[in-house]
């Protein structure tokens, strides 16, 4: 008998061909597999882009619409902490967040430079390094470059970001009270603490000297605000030399508080 002619039901005929299905079925099982994988990556890649995508698309919703324009500031020059003279100019194309205090101020300054703080703490921590701060005194014969400085130190004032300035007393007060449309005011025959009348608001100024928010530098709730709106003027995209689409409002103050 030829050997083309073997006996089917020889046990080593079986395990043959049984050895053969097998190599086969591995063979197709190993082609199959980089088509597996290469779909499952190209799968997950997709997801991960439409998943990214709509997260952009969810942080777009979530950033409210810039403020409106409520008025505009000028330009003066006064003194700083290190006894240099600061142009306001010299924040021109930046965002800028305002307060009005005095060092020996024993009621709502504390509490107002201790919140300013915070929002320094949340600019360096949100990456925010074209937002910067301004403490201007209402006490400037007090509040000389010496003691703004001593006082920067001692509320751990990040320098170069937070300046406090002093100077003439009549161009601080007109700053305050004809441009910020803020009240400021000497409380004669009060205690040191209470010696001088002044706003607690913290006032937002855009790259243009623009105002574009009042908020009280007492409350948690006006201060997220003003944390919303630093991020929505700064995603706003405007130029350093015009707000195109941006309301104007005519506000003529003064706020006294």
């Amino acid at each position: 008998m030829s050997s083309s002619n073997q006996d089917p039901l020889n046990p080593q005929h079986s395990q043959a061909e049984s050895t053969e299905a097998e190599n086969q079925r591995i063979a197709r099982r190993r082609s199959i597999m980089p088509r597996l994988i290469g779909g499952s990556l190209i799968f997950f890649v997709l997801i991960a882009l439409i998943g990214a995508a709509l997260f952009q698309q969810l942080r777009k919703k979530q950033v409210p619409p810039p403020p409106p324009i409520l008025g505009q500031v000028s330009a003066p020059t006064f003194t700083d902490e290190t006894n240099t003279s600061f142009s306001i100019t010299q924040l021109d194309g930046r965002i800028w967040v305002a307060d009005f205090i005095f060092t020996r101020c024993g009621t709502q300054c504390p509490v107002m430079t201790f919140n300013m703080k915070k929002l320094q703490d949340w600019l360096i921590e949100n990456e925010q390094g074209n937002v910067k701060l301004v403490s201007l005194t209402v006490d400037p014969e007090t509040d000389t470059p010496d003691v703004m400085r001593q006082y920067a130190r001692s509320v751990k004032a990040d320098e170069g970001r937070w300046h406090f300035l002093t100077g003439d007393r009549q161009t601080i007060y007109d700053y305050i009270i004809k441009e910020f449309k803020l009240g400021a005011d000497e409380n004669e025959g009060q205690s040191v603490a209470d010696m001088f009348v002044h706003s607690d608001r913290f006032v937002l100024v855009d790259r243009d000297r623009n105002i574009r928010g009042y908020y009280s530098g007492q409350d948690d709730v006006a201060l997220e605000k003003l944390r919303n709106d630093i991020v929505s003027i700064s995603r706003d995209g405007e130029s350093a030399t015009g707000n195109v689409g941006i309301p104007r409002i005519t506000f003529n103050g003064p706020i006294t508080k």
